[in-house]
């Protein structure tokens, strides 16, 4: 049971700091298909006469990451490459900012 706890506490925090370092990062091209999907599915839901519930009406929340983005950390975290570097490579990769 502690270790159920232990991980899942773990699984939070590591998904909080993916979603702090991406946001920091400026993803801009992702925040934006973000958007666009969240516009296409509230637009889904009202051609079929539905409503969506009051907590997916607001802001669109991402629960996850791309795996894009995942395989980046991952690959410059064992390269234990330098902010610099990594930031670049994250720029070339998304061409953003």
């Amino acid at each position: 049971m502690v270790a159920r706890n232990t991980q899942a506490n773990f699984t939070c925090l590591l998904h909080n700091l993916m979603v702090s370092l991406e946001e920091e990062l400026c993803n801009k091209r992702e925040i934006t298909r973000r958007k666009n999907r969240h516009k296409e599915l509230i637009q889904r839901v009202k051609e079929n006469g539905k409503q969506l519930p009051l907590a997916q009406q607001g802001v669109p929340r991402a629960t996850q990451r791309t795996l894009r983005f995942i395989r980046w950390l991952r690959n410059h975290c064992w390269l234990q490459a330098s902010c610099p570097q990594a930031r670049s490579a994250f720029k070339r990769i998304y061409a953003t900012c």
